[in-house]
């Protein structure tokens, strides 16, 4: 467990329950066509070359806890 995940689970229900109210609050909600221009341009950009470049790096483990510490040496490697 993480320092922060340790400390919010350290504050009282009621702490955590304000502080959420308060982000939620300040946070505008993202509207749903920004999404949708994001997931078209992302799909137009992902060809068969990202595909396949992406199944080499996860099969090289860049997922795994060791991976996301090695991320550059990996993605380097590939």
């Amino acid at each position: 467990m993480s320092t922060l995940a340790r400390r919010i689970a350290g504050l009282r229900p009621e702490v955590v329950s304000i502080t959420k109210a308060a982000v939620d609050a300040i946070a505008p909600p993202i509207p749903h066509a920004a999404y949708a221009v994001e997931n078209e341009g992302l799909y137009a950009a992902f060809g068969d070359d990202v595909t396949e470049l992406a199944h080499k790096l996860l099969a090289a483990g860049i997922q795994t806890r060791g991976g996301e510490r090695n991320h550059e040496r990996i993605a380097n490697g590939i």
